[in-house]
């Protein structure tokens, strides 16, 4: 989980996106305003065992509208300030897909939502699977 505030969103579940279990997944809070009136966003931190270069980012989510940007993080406990865009997406369907093709090798990676989808007085993100591909060849 990965929140400056300090305040992190369902902290327990956030190991479900990770599951290969598509019934499982793990939500932000709902929030009655929209980003940034209380945070400016909300993330899950990934790290893999050494750097890896990353061709896709699959996100399973039943949350349209929500915003994403994928970030590459120096460390597991950096600042926001020390990660680096490598991504953006805004979720469509179930299944939504980004490009990293082009980003350097990254050990950490920081799933960082932008922007909550859902009606104005019930905004949430659910994230249900997280699919990294690696480059082959």
């Amino acid at each position: 989980m990965f929140d400056p505030s300090g305040d992190p969103d369902n902290a327990g579940r956030v190991g479900r996106v990770v599951d290969d279990d598509p019934a499982s997944n793990w939500s932000t809070y709902i929030y009655r305003r929209p980003f940034p009136a209380l945070k400016s966003g909300v993330g899950i931190m990934v790290s893999f065992a050494s750097p890896v270069q990353l061709s896709t980012l699959t996100i399973n989510s039943p949350s349209p509208g929500s915003e994403i940007e994928i970030r590459s993080a120096p460390a597991p406990d950096a600042t926001f300030g020390q990660t680096i865009p490598i991504g953006s997406t805004t979720i469509q369907g179930d299944r939504t897909s980004v490009s990293l093709t082009g980003s350097q090798p990254v050990q950490n990676v920081l799933v960082w939502i932008t922007k909550l989808g859902g009606a104005m007085s019930a905004e949430r993100t659910v994230i249900s699977d997280l699919r990294f591909e690696r480059v082959t060849g």
